[in-house]
């Protein structure tokens, strides 16, 4: 059935206004509408339609190649967002053939091979429906929030259905019928949506425990990182700009300030971050310190300045994740997410994920955007109250400066304790941390982390406890830091000299201890970097790296359109009477010509590189002054392009004449300006 007049472009309007493409929709409506006002037409044969099926074929195939290299999370939406052009070349065929109708073999290879036995029965169909549908599923790829689509799917839909309607009821019960059906179905997909998130959040509140379960949680437990130690898998890779030093860092994760039962507790409120770019860039703190921070926020920014960066690639949990941040992170750039946030301890969280979170990261470890102490930063709970001041009596850190509080305490860890993920209980003590410090004087980092910080609180330093890793190891294969599950970490915090610096009393020796324990698998790797290349091409929205890679996945397309095309028979190889032969230039090019054009550009009229020699001739004309006049210059180079470049070539006797007007006119010029 043929659509109403009008119907095709208003529809391809509808499309370009829903996906902002409102300028390619008015050129396609424009073709498509033509036809109404122009009247010639075309007898397209099957052959022909074929040609126009093949474009849509390699359009379709450019389009999917070009959504999975940019991002294959919203490959499908790509798609169909451009799905009106890529069909275009056949309803626009259509629209211009005599029947508007096309031959159906056209589009499927099995029978386009019968197309040439003459008895085979053939069919034809009108596609402008389809396309119409098409155009509306492209619409509907938008995402708009308001219902202006289901605006314009009801308008279209009534404008179709007009031609089809029963006669023998009345225009009015018809309306009637049609506005209800859309109407009901607004409001039964409301109510379904609604359902649908009150059902969700009381599952969520009911079942998930969210945020405390997933990495997420605002708590940790000694014993829980060790838990992770047995698993060298690879958790992030961090890519340094330059890669000039490969000591080892801290990734930071999140931070606590209270401990209460063997447990570090934070309940510092999360602050949305707003985006920039696109969704991809998050400023996470101000590029210049604000006024009335502390003095450590302003030290060495001189000395520093703040242009270190490094591209953190990790993955996440069920589309969330905690973020791992060096000290002094400053914003973060490339990464997509829906929804990014951070808390007065510089723990950053973000959600709606993909599943590669690139991060580029500008930091510098010269400022700390920490919040200021409070008294919670110098609070022991009373169970391991008095463990912690007999070790500190022990230690003698009365009347000592902050700096030699810390080395004392940091020394006195190096010689008298070792490093273990063997977790031995409590024994005979009243608490884990107790039977650490005096009995066992072995654990892993979060009973020094643990330990140190309640120690220099007893000193009267302010003191956190932070969680994050360490990243130690570089991999020359894809010459990157790769941070393994074991190496996740937990240190100190300590408030010194007005600012909030790192302070790790666990033994220097633990990532020897840990790779021991859990030893790297070749293979495992290798897997590891294979996925995590691929991901990254399916992932990584950079320029260089679809310049790379778009060219290689194109490449096919071109080779099989070439094939195509001749074995269609549009790409035919001269006959050898008729090719080109190779060989030197002619005798005119190599003497007259050239002798000619460097005369006339060594008196000021060089001709330009990409200049025709009959434009070149027509620009200086006015400039000279010679006999014969210029207009035999026109004649002359005019049969030179005749013999140069037609296949019909000048006989002797008529290349001989045209050398020699060449060279009348190169004497005239040369006597007209007095050069020999």
């Amino acid at each position: 059935m043929t659509p109403p007049p009008f119907f095709l472009g208003t529809v391809l309007l509808f499309w370009g206004w829903q996906v902002q493409t409102l300028a390619v929709a008015v050129c396609l409506a424009g073709i498509i509408e033509s036809p109404q006002l122009v009247k010639t037409r075309f007898e397209f044969t099957a052959k022909d339609f074929n040609k126009f099926v093949d474009i849509s074929i390699v359009l379709l195939a450019a389009t999917v190649v070009t959504a999975l290299t940019i991002d294959i999370h919203k490959a499908l939406a790509t798609l169909l967002k451009w799905l009106p052009l890529v069909l275009f070349p056949m309803v626009a065929a259509q629209e211009y053939a005599s029947g508007k109708q096309i031959d159906t073999r056209s589009f499927f290879l099995a029978t386009r091979r019968r197309l040439r036995q003459p008895v085979y029965e053939t069919s034809k169909i009108n596609i402008s429906y389809l396309f119409s549908f098409a155009c509306i599923l492209a619409s509907a790829s938008a995402n708009r929030i308001d219902p202006s689509f289901f605006y314009g799917l009801s308008f279209f839909s009534a404008w179709a259905l007009w031609q089809t309607r029963p006669k023998r009821y009345r225009i009015f019960v018809w309306l009637l019928c049609f506005f209800i059906i859309p109407v009901s179905g607004f409001i039964f997909q409301h109510a379904i949506k609604e359902t649908g998130i009150k059902v969700s959040r009381w599952a969520m509140q009911r079942f998930a425990a969210y945020y405390s379960t997933d990495p997420f949680k605002s708590h940790t437990a000694i014993g829980d990182i060790g838990e992770l130690k047995f698993f060298n898998t690879i958790a992030l890779r961090v890519s340094l700009e330059p890669l000039s030093n490969t000591d080892p860092f801290l990734l930071h994760r999140a931070t606590y300030n209270r401990f209460s039962r063997n447990s570090w507790l934070s309940s510092a409120p999360f602050t949305r971050l707003e985006p920039q770019n696109n969704q991809t860039f998050w400023q996470i703190n101000p590029k210049v310190p604000a006024q009335g921070s502390h003095p450590a926020v302003h030290k060495n920014l001189e000395t520093n300045p703040l242009s270190r960066t490094m591209t953190i690639y990790s993955r996440p949990v069920r589309n969330k994740s905690v973020l791992s941040l060096p000290t002094g992170t400053l914003s973060i750039g490339q990464m997509e997410a829906g929804l990014c946030e951070k808390n007065k301890f510089q723990t950053v969280r973000a959600e709606d994920l993909p599943g590669l979170i690139i991060s580029r990261v500008s930091y510098s470890d010269a400022v700390s955007f920490d919040a200021l102490p409070q008294s919670s930063d110098l609070s022991i709970p009373e169970n391991v109250q008095p463990g912690i001041l007999r070790f500190t009596q022990l230690l003698n850190l009365e009347n000592k400066t902050e700096p030699e509080i810390l080395s004392i305490v940091k020394n006195h860890f190096s010689a008298h304790f070792t490093y273990s993920l063997d977790l031995k209980g409590r024994g005979d003590y009243k608490t884990a941390l107790e039977n650490f410090l005096f009995h066992t004087r072995s654990g892993h980092c979060e009973f020094y982390a643990t330990a140190t910080a309640l120690i220099l609180r007893q000193a009267g330093i302010p003191a956190r406890y932070a969680t994050g890793f360490i990243a130690h190891e570089y991999s020359p294969i894809s010459r990157q830091i790769i941070v393994r599950n074991r190496d996740a970490h937990a240190w100190t915090k300590v408030f010194i000299n007005g600012r909030w610096e790192d302070f790790d009393t666990t033994p220097s020796s633990f990532p020897e201890y840990d790779t021991r324990i859990a030893p790297p698998f070749w293979l495992t790797d290798l897997f590891s970097f294979i996925g995590f290349n691929l991901s990254r091409l399916r992932h990584e929205t950079g320029k260089d790296l679809f310049e790379t890679y778009g060219i290689l996945l194109l490449l096919p397309l071109g080779v099989i359109l070439f094939l195509r095309l001749r074995k269609a028979g549009q790409i035919k190889r001269l006959r050898p009477d008729r090719a080109v032969k190779k060989g030197p230039v002619t005798d005119i090019e190599t003497d007259a010509v050239l002798e000619l054009e460097a005369a006339l550009a060594k008196a000021g009229h060089a001709r330009q590189p990409s200049e025709t020699r009959l434009n070149w001739a027509k620009r200086i004309s006015p400039h000279l002054n010679v006999s014969p006049p210029v207009s035999e210059l026109f004649q002359v180079l005019t049969l030179y392009n005749f013999h140069r470049f037609s296949r019909e070539k000048l006989t002797p006797e008529q290349k001989a004449k045209l050398d020699l007007r060449l060279g009348l006119f190169l004497a005239a010029f040369k006597e007209s300006t007095g050069k020999p």
